[in-house]
């Protein structure tokens, strides 16, 4: 990748689940944004899942919808809307 056709888009920061599980979290406009790791994957080459959620601009402090459902859910099955966009 040329740095000169690079777009800086967001932050993400680290977290882990309250079950142990590593991922990262951001948003992008109106988004709340995660990387989620396909624990399916192939172990030689991991593979996060970006997921978006349009929140309005939560107050300092609030959680996301997303953050609160990486929190009460196996997200290691993959759960959410796998369809893609199909």
């Amino acid at each position: 990748m040329d740095i000169k056709t690079k777009v800086y888009l967001t932050d993400f920061y680290e977290k882990k689940s309250a079950k142990g599980h590593r991922y990262f979290t951001g948003r992008l406009g109106y988004s709340a944004v995660v990387l989620l790791q396909d624990k399916k994957a192939d172990s030689k080459n991991p593979k996060w899942r970006l997921f978006a959620q349009e929140t309005p601009l939560k107050k300092s402090g609030e959680q996301d919808s997303l953050t609160s459902y990486i929190n009460t859910n196996d997200h290691t099955n993959n759960n959410i809307n796998n369809d893609h966009g199909r």
